[in-house]
């Protein structure tokens, strides 16, 4: 025979007025679940054992004898079940409500600001595999209110990831000229070069986006700034094939 081994409501049912008899054996008492799912089982079954038992006799006999046609212990096997349901839709939902990621990843800007309100701490978070903020991912997005948010909780805009990419970079790469413009404005330098040897003015030049690049001169980049390899924005144009970016 099957035994109940996942959930318990032991030790809770003096909330809801049952004796210990007579709620203990519904479920295993190997490991207890929260008082209010416990709660929100024993008053269901309450109600439905006063409105189908004119006798109010147990509710475990109404429902596993009258109603169901089965034995206790499997009766109560498939409640740990359908309580363990309850509980992992729960844990992912708030799972889900709690991830600044999933937050940036649908636009929801709004939600992100609730979660970092309730906990400032995770406007660090970062990737595990390159390092990347959640600004860099709002940047590469271009979740323009997601980035306002991260800004006005603090969240560092020269921030590099594992290949030493700023945010502004990744705003760049994607053509997202209106989060180069707010980035730049809130303190992003605009000319930090990556471990590659790829600046924001690199970029610009190799994708042709001619407003980021006026973007970036009209902010101090000299526009034949060398990186480490030797290599000036013309020579990205030219790479990229960007001929009408090479006139600025």
């Amino acid at each position: 025979m099957i035994r109940p081994t996942m959930l318990s409501i032991r030790g809770y049912t003096a909330a809801t007025g049952y004796r210990r008899g007579d709620a203990g054996h519904w479920f295993s008492p190997s490991s207890p679940i929260p008082p209010q799912v416990a709660t929100a089982t024993d008053l269901w079954l309450r109600g439905f054992c006063n409105s189908n038992c004119p006798n109010r006799s147990s509710p475990m006999a109404v429902l596993s004898h009258r109603q169901f046609g089965m034995n206790k212990h499997a009766f109560s096997c498939w409640i740990s079940v359908a309580a363990s349901i309850v509980i992992a839709i729960s844990l992912i939902v708030r799972h889900y409500r709690q991830n600044a990621w999933k937050a940036i990843a649908h636009g929801n800007a709004i939600r992100l600001n609730d979660i970092l309100t309730n906990d400032p701490s995770k406007v660090d978070l970062k990737s595990k595999r390159k390092h990347r903020t959640l600004l860099h991912y709002a940047a590469q997005l271009g979740n323009f209110d997601a980035c306002e948010v991260l800004v006005a909780h603090g969240i560092y805009v020269n921030a590099m990831d594992s290949d030493g990419a700023s945010p502004l970079l990744w705003a760049t790469q994607y053509g997202h000229h209106r989060i180069c413009k707010y980035l730049i404005s809130n303190g992003a330098a605009p000319n930090r070069e990556s471990r590659h040897g790829e600046t924001p003015l690199s970029v610009a030049a190799y994708n042709g986006s001619i407003e980021i690049l006026s973007l970036l001169i009209g902010h101090g980049v000299p526009v034949n700034y060398a990186n480490r390899d030797g290599k000036t924005a013309l020579h990205f144009a030219a790479k990229g094939n960007r001929g009408h970016a090479m006139p600025i």
